[in-house]
């Protein structure tokens, strides 16, 4: 299955932030990839969360990442989360592999992304009208 070129411009890739980047003496490791979805907080306004595997985000401890995605001419840009907290699935944090942090910049028009509206996630009606359930 293809995705839509859309959703393509939400993903970004994760690696875990070494001082040494800076000055090139340490590599740029990604451990994963992650995607930026907007959770409305008014019909007109939404904030931007980055959404992982749990597992990356364990691996990436201490916190402080680095998201790679594409600018608009091209080229990748590198953004730090800073020690931005990971937030888990609040019942199950050991079997739902989902990790969640708020995601922003004052760069973000530099961008060339897309983020999943609120309206693209499974709620409790799709999961039944589409029939999605784990088949064994």
């Amino acid at each position: 299955m293809r995705i839509a070129d859309p959703l393509i411009k939400s993903v970004g890739f994760v690696s875990r932030f070494d001082p040494g980047q800076i000055d090139g003496s340490a590599p740029l490791l990604f451990g994963g990839t992650a995607f930026i979805v907007e959770v409305k907080v008014t019909p007109d306004w939404g904030l931007a969360h980055l959404v992982t595997a749990k597992h990356v985000a364990d691996a990436i401890a201490p916190p402080e990442a680095v998201i790679t995605m594409n600018a608009k001419d091209g080229a990748p840009r590198f953004l730090r989360t800073g020690h931005q907290q990971w937030f888990f699935h609040p019942t199950e944090p050991d079997s739902v592999d989902v990790a969640v942090i708020p995601f922003g910049t004052v760069n973000f028009t530099e961008y060339d992304i897309t983020w999943i509206p609120e309206d693209m996630f499974a709620t409790d009606a799709r999961i039944v009208d589409y029939d999605i359930r784990v088949r064994g």
